[in-house]
């Protein structure tokens, strides 16, 4: 809800310059360093809250905890909602497939991933947003898009 709020704001709007076009916004009178500074601060913050729920939900934690996942590539890059949604997708693949196959479940969800990134480039909420796209034209139309 606050990154929503964030991204909402005047604040939001500068950090997409930012991220389109890094030189213009500095070229527009922007401080780009503290922006950037500021949002890696606030980035941080949301990591220590979310390890601090996750050692409380699961009472310990070890170093093969931290990994990278590609939630975020399953979900939709660009979006807050593409990386919440990856994320509970991830999660839910690697609790069923895992408990499933438990010996070789890594290698699922490794083509899971590869398959995802090779034919789904916009991931989860880019393949809902083109059928929602269709859906509008071919209500629009009248006609089959």
């Amino acid at each position: 809800a606050l990154t929503s709020f964030l991204i909402s704001t005047k604040f939001g709007k500068i950090l997409v310059a930012i991220r389109d076009g890094e030189n213009r916004t500095y070229f527009s009178g922007y401080k780009v360093s503290s922006f950037k500074n500021f949002v890696y601060v606030l980035s941080a913050v949301f990591a220590a809250i979310a390890g601090a729920l996750y050692v409380n939900l699961n009472n310990s934690i070890s170093p093969t905890e931290m990994s990278i996942t590609f939630s975020v590539a399953v979900g939709g890059r660009g979006s807050l909602s593409g990386a919440v949604i990856g994320a509970i997708l991830v999660s839910a693949c690697e609790f069923s497939v895992s408990s499933a196959f438990p010996s070789v479940w890594q290698y699922f969800i490794g083509i899971f991933f590869t398959v995802v990134i090779l034919f789904f480039r916009r991931g989860i909420v880019g393949i809902a947003s083109d059928l929602v796209a269709k859906l509008n034209l071919k209500k629009a139309t009248g006609k089959e898009a």
